[in-house]
Formats: C-alpha cells, structure tokens, sequence
C-alpha cells in the first residue's frame, strides 16, 4: 500500500473530511487540514446528507479559522509536534474511517457506465491528458469534491493529480501546448474568469492585482474544460520520497525579507514547493545562516518562479537541524503560522 501523501483526503469517524498536505507525517497520525464538515445548511450533498465547507480560501488566515473550530469542537485533531515546533491539524489514524486516493477514484470512474455530468467531464479531462502528455490514466487521478461524491455539476470544479517527476513534466509540457491551440478543447481563463481569480487572490494573500496576474499566466495546471474550470497537481511518487518525519527539527527565529536567485525550482511543482536559491540582499536583519533553500506551503505559489529569475521573498528563517547526522542549516518558509498570512514570493524579473 502506497504512503498518505498530498492531495489526499482522510474521513473520519464524526464525518470530518480533511486533506492531506505533504509527504512528512508521524507513524500514528497524518499533517491535513480540515475542509468539510456535516450541516445541515451545507450546499455540498452526498448519500449520507448535507456537508458545509469550513476552509473558506487556501491561505494561512482561512487554515487557522478550521483549527480554532476544531480547538472547540474536537481538539483532539490538534497536534503540537516536538519536530516540526508549532501546533498543526493531524488526524489520528484510529480515527480514520475511509481513506480518499485519488488514482483509484479515476479507475473507478473509467469503469462505471453511467457518470453525472461532471464525472464524465473529469474523465474526458483525464484522457485528453493522457493522450496529449503520452501518460497512462493510472499515474493520473481525480481528487477534491468529485473523489469525495460531494460535487455539484452546477458550481464545482474538477481537480486532477498526477503522479511521478517525469510524468508531471509530460503534463504540464502538453497542456502548456494545448492552452495556445486554438483546436484544443483545453482552455486558460477568459478575461472575466481571470479577473475574478486575481481578485481573490488579491484579498487574500499580500499580493497586488498585477502580481496576481503574473502568477496566473504561469499556472500550466489551472484552466477551463467543457465549460468547467479545473486544476492538475503534480504529486511525488513514493519513489521520491527521500526524507521521513522527524529526520529534522525546525525552529522559527524571525520573520525575514530578501532579494535573491532562484538556482534550481524543479520541485516547486510539488506542495511544499522547494526552490534552491542563493540570497542577493537581505532587507531586514542579518541572516542568522547562510540560506540556500526556500519552501512554500501556500500553494500558489508552487512552479511560479524560475531557474534565474530574481524573486523578492518574505518568510520565516527556520533553523533547521537534522537529526541523523546533527548537520545545522537554515530555510526560508513561506506559509508558516506564524506568519499569519502576511509573507509571499514576487518575481522580479520576467
């Protein structure tokens, strides 16, 4: 059995649904954030009744709302980790009452005769892919609302996985392809869909219109099929998985702004996206080490800047210590708590 990675959802014994973040979790328990909730009033639906999404926007603001819901109502989701050195939402296996692979929900959808429009939709979305990227359908999957039968045809989107390096490369080389062919049937955002995207983003992350607008032109895996919006992300292979939890320890020292180079993004594809760069300036207090890597946990800003591109980046300076050989080093993290919203990641140069 494959490990609980990204993308993933966990659902547990009181109907909570939670999504996976990450590769890095503890033996008993997997690093989610919760999303879904039963309510009665709740516009998403499903065999078992009536479900409210509680994660309102994919930003560190919206993520701590869940877990102040959760401190009321079942802190026992909450988890404070002597590695990672903050409070975090992890869901305790035991607890878990069904476990949510995106892959298999595709399998399954491409043997069942009769699917609801958006379930049709997704899979001519996954074999348009598969056809165009040279990729099977089996390192492709179907996740979000549609892998959990809680979909609207009306209002939701599809959200696609793809798993594997060289596989995501294939992909994203393919749809970048096909959202300048006028022939395709894949799509990037019309002008309002584009505008609505960047106001939102505007609100919610420190970021101005204009560079909202600048990310978006390079989100490969966010466009329009059939009339439905949808998005594809890159998730690691168990192959390529090289570090477990507790191999290192983190410790926040300060929130920090600096210049820098990005030397190496290819695995900014994956969440946490992990960029290589080397700091040109710094604009607040002198770096406590040298810095070499910057990690984001806010998805937004996966695959956004590129190899020699200078980047202006505000964040929290981790000490980083690994324990199996005691080595000392720092980071830059971009979506840590106690950031609380405000740090980011703008691309200087085209």
């Amino acid at each position: 059995m494959r490990k609980i990675k990204d993308r993933d959802y966990l659902e547990t014994r009181e109907r909570l649904i939670f999504a996976v973040v990450g590769y890095l979790h503890p033996d008993d328990r997997a690093v989610a954030y919760l999303k879904y909730v039963p309510s009665p009033e709740g516009r998403w639906r499903r065999a078992d009744g009536h479900y409210q999404r509680v994660l309102r926007t994919y930003s560190v603001p919206s993520v701590r709302e869940t877990e102040e819901y959760l401190r009321k109502n079942y802190p026992e989701y909450l988890f404070r980790s002597e590695f990672i050195g903050t409070e975090t939402t992890c869901v305790p296996l035991h607890r878990v009452l069904r476990w949510y692979r995106p892959e298999q929900k595709l399998a399954e959808l491409l043997t069942l005769a009769r699917l609801d429009p958006l379930q049709a939709k997704s899979v001519q979305l996954a074999e348009t892919i598969s056809r165009s990227a040279d990729v099977s359908t089996s390192v492709l999957g179907v996740t979000g609302s549609i892998a959990l039968d809680l979909h609207n045809p009306s209002f939701s989107d599809m959200d696609l996985t793809v798993y594997g390096y060289d596989n995501a490369m294939n992909v994203r080389a393919a749809l970048r392809e096909m959202m300048t062919s006028n022939t395709s049937p894949i799509k990037p955002f019309d002008k309002a869909r584009a505008e609505r995207w960047c106001i939102d983003k505007e609100r919610n992350h420190p970021i101005s219109n204009k560079d909202a607008a600048r990310v978006l032109q390079r989100k490969w895996g966010k466009g329009v099929f059939q009339g439905s919006e949808f998005s594809v992300h890159p998730i690691r292979d168990d192959s390529e998985i090289n570090e477990s939890y507790g191999d290192k320890i983190f410790g926040s020292i300060g929130l920090i702004t600096v210049e820098a180079e990005v030397t190496d993004s290819s695995e900014s594809l994956y969440l946490p996206a992990i960029y290589r760069i080397s700091v040109q300036k710094d604009l607040s207090e002198p770096l406590a080490a040298e810095v070499s890597e910057l990690v984001s946990f806010e998805g937004l800003y996966c695959d956004s800047a590129y190899d020699g591109e200078h980047i202006l980046v505000r964040g929290m300076l981790e000490k980083v210590v690994d324990t199996r050989s005691g080595a000392q080093s720092a980071r830059i993290v971009v979506g840590a708590h106690e950031a609380g919203g405000t740090d980011f990641i703008k691309v200087l140069s085209d």
